[in-house]
């Protein structure tokens, strides 16, 4: 190998390495900035729960109870955040979480997520759940014609697909998945089994690091 070639060589590594870390950095603060508006709780939060989640998804929709039940038993020492997992498997999944995405843009992502699981098996069969999709945002106070515009506005159908490649590239196959403080928790069974113990482990080891 000729010095020329080992110098562009190095030169392709780096520019390779620069792009990886560039791609990595800006998903990475495109999340933090979409968590603002779906999260809930403090961001000095001890612990932090992140919901890999689909609207579709019967188990996502099942397990709400008792993430709230977890958010009532520990106030202020747990931070919960959404992020969009939809299934490309259904026709209407991803536009449910476009949906969605377009309330937490009025601030009331979490009202209009409560809407899609309440009202599951409403939408989620229906040959035309746009209407609903609308309706749901109407009634919420939502201006039907705004709503209407966000439902085709890319950037927001982008926040919606950068999330669900972050959940990809975690190698999550599963909905829900969740992470505790960095450790993935799959499926609903699990999660039930396993998110009390590890809050609570969380919390003694922030205590004796005080």
């Amino acid at each position: 190998m000729t010095r020329r070639e080992w110098v562009t060589g190095i030169f392709l590594i780096a520019v390779c390495v620069g792009a990886i870390f560039f791609f990595r950095s800006h998903l990475r603060s495109n999340l933090e900035l979409s968590d603002s508006n779906k999260a809930k709780g403090s961001l000095n939060s001890p612990v932090e729960i992140i919901e890999y989640s689909n609207f579709e998804c019967h188990s996502c929709r099942d397990i709400q109870p008792f993430i709230d039940e977890l958010l009532r038993k520990y106030p202020g020492k747990v931070r919960m955040v959404f992020r969009h997992y939809p299934s490309y498997g259904t026709q209407f999944s991803l536009w449910s979480h476009v949906a969605a995405e377009c309330a937490a843009q009025k601030g009331l992502f979490w009202p209009y997520h409560d809407k899609l699981f309440e009202n599951q098996k409403e939408w989620s069969i229906s040959p035309r759940p746009i209407k609903y999709f609308i309706q749901y945002a109407a009634e919420l106070g939502i201006d039907k014609v705004e709503f209407e515009k966000c439902l085709t506005d890319e950037s927001i159908i982008r926040k919606v697909r950068e999330e669900d490649d972050s959940g990809l590239k975690l190698g999550l196959r599963v909905t829900p998945s969740f992470i505790i403080n960095g450790e993935i928790i799959v499926g609903q069974r699990e999660f039930k089994e396993k998110a009390g113990p590890k809050i609570e482990s969380e919390l003694k080891r922030r205590e004796l690091s005080l």
